[in-house]
């Protein structure tokens, strides 16, 4: 039985004929937004099992598949914890079952048909079959990162990172693109820069401070900070941000009012529900400031006067 077949969204011979016969199906995928670990990439190492290139761990996993666990009742040990693999894929199975008109429904069929060319439904009944025959097709190389990506016709691969990285693992597959046949670049998401509530938000200013070289005293410093990852991560070819913000009002404030609420932030001193706001708006504005001065405006000068072994720290 086939849930999906290859003609899925196709709802008539004129679709099916251009599809098949025009550029849209030919053409390569540029990826500008994934959660992929470009170590994983890099070291090409095979997946262990379904569950580990499907849920993976709660850092480079798919927040879609968790949401919907979550709101099935599914205890987080079988989500983003350590529970057992295999009981992981089952909680999924189990999830995946009662969400038919939900797009995950149809994503999970789809990748289980067009890689794995397993065409049964997945369920906690058929779970057990769809594991072991993924398992064993993931043993494979053609089913090595790197073969995953080539084989899917992708072009580029635009990973999420935090600027505080060294991008240590994107130097290393910068040097192998040629090889590769695809590029992974980074593009920023500066999650832990906007949360200045979190008690570890000093510690992670220090980490910016190690990786930028550059002393943060004050809100003004911590942005110069930032302007030298922003340049970094341009010596590596990214070229886009991606901002995880839950909710936003716009605030505005004066420089020392920002200041006082970068300095009370640092020191894990009570911030009201303002200050949160007067910060992620000065910090947002700062940030779309350098986006344009720097992937937009000079992009170009940049492209032409930067080399690859110049993409020091």
């Amino acid at each position: 039985m086939t849930l999906l077949d290859k003609d899925f969204l196709l709802t008539n011979e004129t679709g099916k004929k251009n599809y098949s016969m025009s550029m849209p199906k030919k053409m390569p995928i540029i990826d500008f937004h994934c959660h992929l670990n470009p170590q994983e990439i890099y070291e090409n190492k095979n997946y262990p099992n379904l569950t580990r290139i499907w849920i993976n761990d709660g850092t480079f996993g798919d927040h879609y598949k968790w949401r919907l666990m979550r709101a099935n009742g599914v205890p987080e040990e079988l989500i983003t914890g350590d529970g057992d693999e295999y009981e992981k894929l089952v909680a999924w199975a189990g999830t995946i079952e009662k969400a038919i008109g939900n797009p995950l429904y149809e994503w999970t069929h789809l990748e289980l048909q067009r890689f794995f060319g397993i065409t049964e439904p997945f369920t906690k009944k058929s779970v057990k079959r769809i594991w072991d025959k993924a398992n064993e097709l993931l043993a494979t190389d053609e089913f090595k990162p790197r073969n995953l990506i080539k084989n899917s016709n992708v072009e580029v691969v635009c990973t999420t990172d935090d600027p505080a990285s060294d991008l240590k693992y994107h130097k290393l597959l910068k040097a192998e693109e040629k090889e590769n046949g695809f590029k992974v670049l980074p593009a920023m998401r500066p999650d832990k820069a906007f949360n200045i509530s979190a008690l570890t938000f000093d510690q992670y200013l220090q980490e910016f401070e190690d990786v930028s070289g550059i002393k943060i005293t004050d809100f003004k410093s911590f942005i110069k900070a930032f302007e030298q990852r922003f340049e970094y991560f341009t010596r590596l070819g990214g070229r886009l941000s991606d901002h995880g913000l839950n909710t936003f009002h716009y605030v505005p404030a004066t420089a020392e009012q920002i200041e006082t609420v970068f300095e009370n932030g640092r020191h894990n001193e009570p911030l009201t529900t303002k200050d949160v706001d007067i910060y992620a708006t000065a910090l947002l504005k700062e940030l779309m400031k350098l986006n344009k001065k720097i992937w937009l405006d000079n992009a170009v000068s940049y492209e032409r006067t930067t080399k690859p072994q110049s993409a020091n720290v």
